[in-house]
């Protein structure tokens, strides 16, 4: 696994969740949740890849 892929999604996660947080809209509240789940999606694919020996 590439170390800075996964500090890219997991900066991109902290910051998406800090987006969320402080959120004053509800559309940008709903925004930054969408990009939470997104970059959770992407931390848990190359996770699953590595466990199934993939490059």
């Amino acid at each position: 696994m590439k170390s800075h892929y996964l500090f890219c999604f997991v900066l991109s996660f902290i910051t998406c969740s800090i987006f969320t947080w402080k959120a004053e809209s509800p559309i940008n509240e709903t925004l930054g949740f969408i990009a939470v789940v997104v970059s959770i999606i992407g931390i848990g694919k190359m996770i699953v890849n590595k466990l199934n020996g993939q490059p």
